[in-house]
């Protein structure tokens, strides 16, 4: 049988009494949410009042499957390192809480395999985790110890809705496993995978995606329709859906929700529910007789205020929160915001990013060290004006990485650099953790200009890059190893591994030299402008 043919079964009300389908349609709800870096508590953002947290979720996500009994409930990714709960508890916080929230499903993406630098903290949430974690588009046989499904059925009331994931297309280079981890052909993967689910004659098919914005859309364009993909659930960096008036006083919405492909012929619904747990999306779809979408709807539900937190999902978040000190271990202070999240402030130098470069030059400096170069994936957060703690700093800086002390050569240093900006002006998720801060060394750019000749101008002092010359330089650990494409740093001579790690790092700056005054831009310059 088919699996976009009627299933004459479902219509014996008596048999399956909690179906929610009319003769010849069939219908589901999606509740999604994506980007919660383990963001399980609430939060407040600069000038804005709390929000999120998993007890309002648990809420709302009640709410929803009570009034919608073919409900399912979806994770885009990125849900396990972020916050200090995952600095005091491993993977094992967010996968036991998503598991309370009852998840059916969720995509394993790149940021959640190598949670914390290795590869233990995802395999401690996927131990915990009730509903099954997926990728397709990995190829991890290279690491015995991960068993990552690429797809699942679930069994919705009786209706088979197929489910496949793909993380970014980019994740070896991302992840950086070196060569542990290689990514399979995105089209190939996706043909595999309806096939498959196909034969299993599956109803709907959902595609988890965090293949971005651009590249969702095109995939919906080719491969929705009968017996293709009907939902992409996506993870495209705090993007969005939706009407402003609907959301909170600042939201931009890049699109209505849900954002529909091929509306009249082979429609594919798209969503995104923003990050850090902020929202929880509510996708309603209908189906024709046939399994083609008919009609949707939904919104995304804002966790504001005036959600009230679910009472004992709150008091199991609160257990976990009287386990973490780290909030009452202060190291200093700043006496303004210093702004640097690669994923709010995207294509710009920042004070916080430059502080990172500062603490990098600053400790490198006794092993020769002339400048320092950071990518700006490496900082994941915003230390707001007064005292500074250490689960602050475990907020920002959730990696373990290790301070690097290396020789380029100035045309190594310059293909670096030009690999900083070669991606500008794509979206965060898509390249924009490679913009590099830095400390010691200034340059100017212009993105008008050819990729490979963007890089107008650099200066090591006041001394101009020779391209034949050879720097002394700190990095991070995740760039020596060729992470975000910085491929040419491989081959870099006298690397020194200092055994410093950032967070013990920063903590020592950070203690020495506050209070912190946000630095001045101009180390960076945007020369189009």
């Amino acid at each position: 049988m088919s699996r976009r043919l009627f299933i004459l079964a479902a219509l014996i009300v008596f048999a399956l009494p909690t179906i929610s389908r009319a003769a010849g349609t069939r219908s589901l709800t999606v509740l999604h949410t994506a980007n919660t870096f383990n963001r399980i508590q609430e939060f407040k953002p600069f000038k804005q009042g709390p929000q999120g947290g998993v007890a309002r979720r648990a809420t709302i996500i009640k709410q929803l499957r009570d009034a919608h009994p073919n409900t399912i409930l979806v994770s885009g990714g990125n849900d396990v390192m972020g916050t200090p709960m995952f600095a005091q508890y491993g993977g094992v916080a967010s996968g036991e809480v998503m598991s309370r929230l009852k998840y059916d499903v969720a995509l394993a993406n790149q940021m959640d395999i190598m949670a914390g630098g290795n590869i233990e903290g995802f395999k401690a949430y996927q131990s915990v985790a009730t509903y099954p974690v997926l990728n397709a588009n990995l190829d991890l046989t290279n690491l015995p110890d991960l068993k990552v499904p690429g797809s699942t059925v679930l069994d919705v009331n009786g209706l088979k809705v197929g489910v496949f994931a793909l993380s970014n297309e980019r994740a070896v280079s991302l992840a950086n496993f070196g060569q542990s981890i290689t990514v399979r052909e995105t089209d190939q993967v996706i043909k595999d995978n309806l096939a498959a689910l196909n034969r299993q004659k599956v109803e709907i098919i959902i595609l988890i995606s965090g293949l971005g914005i651009d590249r969702d859309k095109a995939i919906a364009d080719q491969f929705g329709g009968l017996k293709g993909i009907d939902i992409i659930v996506g993870n495209a960096s705090g993007a969005i859906l939706g009407d402003a008036a609907d959301l909170p006083k600042g939201a931009t919405p890049i699109g209505p929700y849900p954002m529909v492909i091929n509306e009249h012929t082979n429609p594919v619904a798209l969503v995104y529910g923003g990050q850090y747990g902020t929202y929880l999306g509510e996708l309603n779809v209908t189906f024709d007789e046939n399994g083609i979408p008919a009609t949707w709807g939904g919104k995304l539900h804002f966790l504001g205020e005036a959600v009230t937190p679910d009472p004992d999902t709150q008091k199991y978040v609160d257990s976990l929160a009287t386990g973490i000190v780290m909030d009452k271990i202060v190291l200093g202070e700043t006496t303004g915001e210093l702004f640097g999240s690669f994923q709010e402030y995207p294509w710009q130098e920042n004070p916080l990013a430059n502080l990172y470069a500062d603490a990098f030059l600053e400790y490198g400096k006794p092993l020769g060290a002339q400048m320092a170069l950071v990518n700006s994936g490496a900082v994941w957060g915003t230390f707001n004006a007064g005292k500074i703690t250490l689960a602050d700093l475990y907020r920002i800086q959730p990696f373990t990485n290790w301070l690097i002390v290396m020789d380029l050569k100035g045309s190594q240093l310059m293909a670096a650099l030009e690999n900083g900006v070669a991606k500008y002006g794509e979206s965060a998720q898509q390249g924009s953790g490679r913009f590099l801060a830095v400390a010691g060394v200034t340059y100017a750019f212009d993105p008008t200009k050819e990729v490979g000749h963007r890089i107008t101008d650099v200066k090591i002092g006041d001394k101009p890059l020779a391209l034949t010359a050879t720097y002394t330089v700190a990095v991070n650990d995740f760039m020596s190893n060729g992470g975000d494409d910085f491929t040419m740093l491989r081959d870099g001579s006298n690397v020194f591994n200092t055994g410093i790690s950032i967070t013990d790092l920063l903590q020592q700056y950070i203690k020495v030299h506050s209070p912190l005054t946000p630095a001045a831009n101009g180390r960076v310059k945007n020369a189009s402008k």
